[in-house]
C-alpha cells in the first residue's frame, strides 16, 4: 500500500481482483486483501470486524448457490436441503444485509484511514 509501505502484502495486486472469481481460492484470498487494505489505512483495526463481514458473505455466497442447485432435474443434481427453500432465501438475506451493514463501516474506516494519511501528509509539506 503506497500510503504504508513497511505493511506487508499477503496476496499480489492481481489477487486484489481476481480472488473474488476464481473458485476454491475465492473463499479467503478476499478476505486476506481487505484485511491487508485496513490494516494499511488503521494498524490498530487490523481484523477486528472482518471476520463476521466475511462470514456474512459466505453465508449470503452459499445461500445463493444451494437457491440455484437445489433441484435440476434434467442435469441429473439434487441436493438435499433440510430447510425449505424460503427458510434459505431468508437466511441468506438477512445475511447479505448484515455483510452489507459491516462493509460499509469497513469502507468508511478505510476511507477515514485514507483522509488522515492526506491530512498528515499535507501537514509534512507545509
Amino acid at each position: 500500500m503506497a500510503a504504508r509501505p513497511e505493511v506487508l502484502q499477503e496476496r499480489g495486486s492481481v489477487w486484489v481482483w481476481l480472488g473474488w472469481v476464481v473458485p476454491i481460492v475465492n473463499l479467503w484470498f478476499p478476505l486476506q486483501v481487505v484485511a491487508d487494505i485496513r490494516r494499511g489505512c488503521n494498524p490498530r483495526a487490523a481484523t477486528r470486524g472482518i471476520g463476521g463481514w466475511w462470514a456474512l458473505w459466505l453465508v449470503f455466497t452459499f445461500a445463493l448457490f444451494f437457491r440455484y442447485t437445489e433441484s435440476r432435474p434434467s442435469d441429473g443434481i439434487r441436493l438435499s436441503i433440510e430447510m425449505p427453500l424460503p427458510v434459505v432465501e431468508g437466511v441468506g438475506a438477512l445475511a447479505g444485509l448484515g455483510a452489507l451493514w459491516l462493509w460499509v463501516r469497513i469502507v468508511r474506516e478505510v476511507t477515514a484511514g485514507q483522509r488522515d494519511f492526506i491530512e498528515r501528509l499535507g501537514a509534512h509539506r507545509v
